[in-house]
């Protein structure tokens, strides 16, 4: 195991440490095809996540990264075979939340989603 695949353990054991505040979610890749007279077809692809809530700053809010009402997910890279990316969906407990921006650390070891609904 290479630094980097260490790197990527360390959410995945800190998300096992925490017990119930880690639930299971989906992450939802929307794909869309153009055909020919400019048609398009949307297809989803779910992906199971464990995913864990996290505290909106009062800079990401101030600073017009969020608003009032978003929220921000955090999502081991570990053991997910795709990269999240806006105009992705994060479904929990049935509500889907609608995926505007994606950061990560520099090992790719933790997705950050901020979504709104």
């Amino acid at each position: 195991m290479g630094l980097r695949d260490e790197f990527k353990q360390v959410p995945v054991d800190v998300f096992e440490a925490m017990g119930d505040v880690v639930v299971d979610g989906i992450l939802r890749q929307h794909t869309v095809s153009y055909v020919a007279g400019g048609a398009s077809t949307v297809t989803n692809v779910d992906h199971t996540i464990k995913i864990v809530e996290d505290v909106l700053t009062d800079s990401e809010l101030g600073s017009g990264i969020a608003e009032t009402g978003d929220r921000k997910f955090l999502v081991p890279s570990l053991g997910l075979i795709v990269t999240p990316a806006p105009k992705d969906s994060v479904v929990i407990n049935g509500q889907v939340w609608n995926v505007y921006m994606v950061e990560t650390d520099p090992a790719e070891a933790l997705w950050v989603l901020f979504t709104r609904q």
